[in-house]
């Protein structure tokens, strides 16, 4: 009969403990920063010291580093190299930071999302993605690796320590890229048939053109073997044809354009410089860097005193 009471009345002595360990938990860290400041005031010729060396040796390395910019590529890979690009700016950091008077800090890349043009290249891709918006976040789908490397243009950042006043840095850095003995020869067989290819389609509109022209004389004789227009009932697909053609052509020569290199360089904005955070500033973070050293210097101070007493303690 009593057990509900006694149930109720443990459970308010255990909130009780509760709400005192987290007084007297807060209590504990607001005392440690009373201390600390104590601590600082005691010292405070030496803290003073320790600032104003710690702004100078930070005014010094500002003024002797170099500023950082950056530099945007949109990039087009050719020859299915998407995977080599990734790889090689993966490993662009273990390769080239050990390298003297490298200018560049760091590269990254990143894919343009642009989906309709993704699932517009063939039917297959179309039909994949609707099938996968049925089942799986679209959302989802259009951020996973596999997919964004699919895409025709992706971002290329190269941040330099210093301006590049004339390109050289990141056409060099651009210029290995497009140095892979493999990709070179799969360039050259890849354009000629994108060539051979186009070739074809000119001749194909040159061939609609004089249907056209026939069209246009109304040639009729069944010994010619001249087409009629009143005996063709599929103009309208002959138009959409040559439209079809015309705008692979056009997408072609698009192609033909960005196959002279590996890694096309589509466009650029150069020497973007990169405004700091004023928290990574030397002129603030050395002086702090001196003072966390200072602090963890007393409180090591500290706690050898406390074992010396320790010790002495148990020698009596």
């Amino acid at each position: 009969m009593n057990a509900t009471p006694r149930y109720g009345k443990d459970q308010e002595i255990d909130l009780n403990y509760i709400s005192n360990r987290i007084k007297k938990f807060f209590s504990g860290i607001t005392l440690a920063f009373y201390r600390y400041l104590k601590m600082l005031y005691r010292n405070k010729w030496l803290v003073l010291v320790l600032i104003m060396v710690g702004v100078g040796y930070g005014y010094y390395l500002e003024s002797n580093s170099k500023p950082l910019y950056k530099h945007e590529i949109i990039v087009a890979p050719n020859f299915k190299s998407v995977d080599y690009l990734y790889n090689q700016v993966l490993i662009f950091g273990s390769e080239q930071k050990d390298a003297k008077n490298c200018t560049i800090e760091k590269v990254k890349i990143e894919p343009i999302t642009d989906i309709f043009s993704l699932i517009t290249q063939k039917r297959e891709y179309m039909d994949a993605f609707r099938v996968f918006a049925d089942k799986v976040d679209f959302e989802k789908i259009i951020k996973e690796t596999a997919t964004s490397k699919n895409y025709r243009y992706h971002l290329l950042t190269v941040y330099t320590a210093g301006k590049d006043e004339n390109g050289s840095v990141v056409n060099k850095f651009l210029s290995g890229l497009n140095n892979d003995a493999y990709y070179l020869e799969r360039q050259k067989l890849e354009k000629l048939n994108t060539i051979n290819r186009r070739q074809e389609l000119e001749k194909s509109v040159a061939h609609i053109n004089q249907m056209m022209e026939s069209f246009g004389k109304g040639a009729v004789t069944p010994v010619t073997n001249e087409v009629n227009m009143n005996t063709y009932s599929d103009l309208d697909n002959v138009f959409l044809l040559k439209e079809r053609f015309l705008e692979e052509m056009n997408r072609l020569d698009v192609e033909i354009i960005e196959q002279q290199k590996i890694i096309f360089d589509v466009s650029r904005i150069s020497n973007v410089q990169v405004s700091k955070s004023i928290f990574l500033n030397k002129m603030i973070l050395m002086p702090l860097l001196l003072l966390f050293l200072f602090s963890l210097l007393m409180v090591c101070l500290k706690f050898f005193r406390r074992l010396k007493q320790l010790d002495e303690s148990e020698i009596r």
